[in-house]
């Protein structure tokens, strides 16, 4: 559990500084110089991300195969069925009191642990098809999607309702954009709706 966690926020931290340092612009003229100049000012940093994305996705792909989540008949299930379950599991949370504070336990739980690393799994697959740029950006908002997510399963733990809420907010806003940034026939998807 600890291993996939580990593993699951160094590839999407990783993911955020390398995204954030690619997209550094530089001014210099020329292509070859603009280049250069990038390289030495962003070059480290980018690689770093790039490294602790490696690791965070071959921490999470170890543990997975441990504990692999199939669909019936034993295949897997395409990114884009993956986001929309958890499209579905979000919109379908327990309303946020402590009346119902195991049963959203569990249902974070199961984003967290099950369709999270689930769509993670399609990395590969996502970045043949559209390109590593295009990952990037679909990754970022994704990532904040985990962490506010996270961020609502610590707040439920401590009774903090309120930062519970707010956390459920934030991440039904970073899911909408991931779906956004999704190529193809999720673009323009019909946002998650709002919380309760």
């Amino acid at each position: 559990m600890i291993q996939k966690h580990l593993g699951l926020a160094s590839f999407l931290l990783g993911t955020l500084v390398a995204t954030s340092y690619a997209a550094k612009t530089v001014n210099v003229e020329g292509s070859r110089a603009k280049l250069a100049a990038w390289f030495s000012e962003a070059g480290a940093p980018f690689s770093a991300g790039l490294l602790m994305m490696g690791a965070g996705a071959w921490l999470t792909r170890r543990q997975h195969s441990q504990a692999s989540y199939h669909a019936p008949g034993g295949t897997r299930h395409s990114p884009e069925t993956t986001l929309k379950r958890i499209e579905n599991a979000v919109a379908s949370l327990p309303e946020p009191v402590p009346e119902r504070a195991s049963e959203l336990h569990r249902a974070l739980d199961e984003i967290l642990e099950r369709h999270v690393p689930e769509f993670l799994e399609a990395r590969t697959a996502l970045i043949e098809e559209h390109g590593l740029l295009k990952f990037a950006q679909l990754m970022s908002p994704f990532a904040s999607f985990e962490r506010y997510t996270a961020r609502a399963w610590s707040a439920l733990i401590d009774d903090s309702y309120d930062e519970l809420r707010e956390s459920l907010v934030h991440a039904r806003q970073a899911l909408a954009q991931t779906f956004k940034e999704y190529p193809g026939e999720l673009a323009g998807h019909p946002s998650p709706r709002s919380t309760r």
